[in-house]
């Protein structure tokens, strides 16, 4: 069949010059076929495909009308576009002989399954900066195959495009969208390769991140892959990390599916990590700029199925290897709290530059929150960044009064103004509340926190008495409450804790329902590193912690006695302050992350304490040694090693809790 209407052409007709009729997708796979690479073979829907989709069903008008009043700040008002438009797409049919011509070039291909991906065409190529986020639909067979290419044409019109649209200016742009048919790659393993290190931007290093069954695992972030860097000049293998694989995403008929592993092993071999390097500097002489490439490796071959352009060192890119790159330093865990990811942003924004070092001189540029159970967050900071800051804060207290007085003073009167805020709430907007709060919280809070004991070794009698009142005042929890909340929902709706305050404030609120579904089963990592911002969720953020921490866990924890004795008893878990676990029985052992006065009916009952975090004057402490019951504090994991009912032995005198018996499956 010959294609006189122009609406698809092979990978072998296709150049970089045609990405305004095949998108920046389909543009470098015809790019890379010509040139030789390994590209599975394929076609490309172009774009006037679609366009001539939308004229024969009548949709163009109605399409515009809707897209006409969405105000691109609200986002109700998108999403019902969005869902609108695409219900328009898929219940309209393809043009006979448009589908006919699409059906033609499958069975030229000679593949059961294929790989049916969008790629947006736009006249400003800025617009690829979110082409990435619309649809793909692995191991389609023919009989999904029209019906997979409306849905591709139809994600043109996802709530993240359709702000992008309004927010670049592009919604009175031309826009349209092509849609790439490639052979399924059956991938034994599959992964990424970077011509460029993401993170140190080493232009002699490439990265490559490798794991087993299909790549999509690996480019959404659903598994820790393996990771090697290799230096060009030598082709040495200069660093490897192998990571424990315990699911894999493998085709099952017509489906993908996560199927159980469990792989300790580097899942490429030194000569294949070679062999990819090569072809990734081969890829990026080529096109003259360093590259991303996605790859497969089917029997023994690599497959190149995407190729992208590093421009910059795009967010994403640093997202996928955030793990990597938190486990490279030398982080100190510093505090445990009862955090949402709107939280943790917030709290993090108190050690925000510029205003921080404005202030102190000195600020804390990387920090991670990692959500250890539901709404409890741990900090951790960099062990150099935290000791200049305490020297910062020493420094201001013993050499500059002047400077110290004032602080403190601010704090008192912002304290004041807090309490009249609460009585008379006067904000009218998220931000205005956020550059109240960070005010508040870096003059009372964090500057007292950390003056108090350098003025309590000085002895400093005008300063101490005011350091002492503001650790005893605390506005903040309230203002958060009765403040800052009710305006975070104002702006963003019900799923305002699943954002960040830089995105809410930003107008950026497509991520809210996503988060929360992958919170049901998984743990957010958030990190503020070079004052950027990066969110992901992991399944076992347990492994993470042991590493940060050092930690090498077995059937036992250690920690502080906090009051002396040994018992054996039933654990019982308590995870949240409001976690009143039902079925506590008398005598039963109470492991949590920390304790406070709304968990003393089951402290009452029990007949030891274990806790995750604490000093010797936390709460559990305190308590413990008020009642005379064995207490081990500061364990940092009993909450994740031990279960509901398992049996164990608290040797609080020693400072060890072990496992005596497995709870019964």
């Amino acid at each position: 069949m010959t294609n006189n209407m122009k609406l698809i052409k092979t990978f072998q007709d296709i150049s970089k010059n045609d990405i305004k009729i095949a998108g920046g997708k389909g543009a470098s796979l015809g790019e890379m076929t010509q040139s030789k690479i390994p590209v599975p073979p394929g076609f490309v829907i172009l774009s006037n495909a679609f366009d001539k989709f939308l004229e024969a069903n009548n949709l163009e008008a109605d399409i515009d009308a809707i897209l006409h009043n969405v105000d691109h700040t609200k986002i109700h008002t998108v999403e019902n576009a969005s869902e609108k438009i695409r219900a328009l797409i898929l219940s309209a049919k393809i043009p006979e002989n448009i589908a006919n011509e699409i059906l033609h070039f499958f069975q030229e291909l000679k593949s059961d399954f294929v790989a049916v991906r969008s790629s947006a065409t736009a006249e400003d190529s800025s617009f690829a900066a979110w082409a990435g986020q619309l649809e793909s639909y692995l191991n389609t067979t023919k009989k999904d195959l029209l019906e997979n290419v409306k849905k591709c044409w139809a994600s043109l019109f996802l709530p993240r495009a359709i702000i992008y649209r309004f927010e670049k200016n592009l919604h009175k742009h031309p826009i349209s969208v092509a849609v790439v048919v490639q052979k399924m790659i059956q991938s034994e393993v599959a992964g990424i390769s970077f011509s460029v290190h993401p993170i140190t931007q080493d232009k002699n290093q490439i990265l490559i991140e490798a794991g087993i069954g299909l790549g999509e695992s690996v480019v959404s972030g659903q598994i820790t892959p393996d990771s090697y860097v290799i230096e060009k000049k030598n082709w040495k293998i200069i660093d490897k990390n192998i990571a424990k694989q315990t699911k894999a995403l493998k085709k099952s008929g017509e489906k993908n599916i996560w199927k159980t592993i469990d792989s300790n092993k580097q899942k490429l071999i030194d000569l294949q990590i070679i062999e990819l390097a090569k072809l990734t500097l081969r890829i990026e002489k080529h096109y003259n700029f360093p590259v991303d490439i996605e790859w497969a490796l089917e029997n023994g071959n690599f497959h190149i199925v995407q190729s992208r352009p590093i421009t910059t060192i795009s967010e994403t890119t640093i997202v996928r290897n955030e793990l990597d790159f938190v486990l490279s330093k030398d982080w100190i865990f510093l505090v445990g709290r009862p955090y949402t990811l709107f939280g943790a942003s917030l709290y993090q924004r108190w050690f925000d530059p510029p205003q921080i070092q404005e202030l102190f001189g000195e600020s804390i540029l990387d920090n991670l929150y990692i959500e250890e159970h539901p709404s409890v967050v741990r900090r951790y900071v960099i062990k150099n960044q935290l000791e200049a800051f305490k020297k910062a804060i020493e420094k201001i207290v013993k050499n500059d009064k002047k400077k110290c007085e004032e602080i403190l003073k601010r704090g008192l009167a912002l304290s004041d103004k807090a309490k009249e805020h609460l009585k008379k709430n006067p904000f009218s907007d998220l931000k205005s509340a956020v550059d109240f709060l960070v005010e508040l919280t870096l003059h009372a809070t964090v500057f007292s926190y950390f003056s108090y004991p350098i003025l309590t070794e000085i002895k400093d009698e005008k300063l101490l008495p005011i350091a002492e009142k503001l650790r005893g005042i605390s506005y903040y929890p309230d203002i958060v409450q009765e403040i800052i909340n009710p305006l975070a929902k104002k702006e963003a709706g019900e799923n305002f804790n699943f954002l960040t305050v830089t995105e809410i404030l930003s107008k950026d609120l497509t991520q809210a329902k996503t988060r929360k579904k992958e919170s049901q089963t998984k743990r957010f990592v958030y990190a503020k590193i070079n004052n950027k911002e990066h969110i992901l969720y992991v399944d076992d953020v347990f492994e993470l912690i042991k590493k940060l921490d050092h930690i090498q866990v077995s059937d036992s924890v250690r920690g502080q006695t906090a009051y002396p004795g040994k018992v054996v008893g039933t654990v019982k878990l308590v995870l949240s302050s409001t976690d009143l676990n039902v079925n506590f029985k008398d005598g039963d052992i109470l492991v949590a992350v920390t304790t406070n006065p709304t968990l003393m009916p089951l402290i009452r009952k029990s007949s030891a304490i274990v806790s995750d975090e604490g000093g010797v004057t936390c709460h559990a402490a305190i308590v413990s040694r008020e009642l005379k019951k064995p207490c081990v504090i500061g364990t940092k994991f009993a909450t994740h090693i031990f279960q509901n009912e398992d049996i164990i032995e608290v040797d609080a005198t020693n400072g060890v809790v072990r496992l005596v018996e497995r709870k019964k499956q």
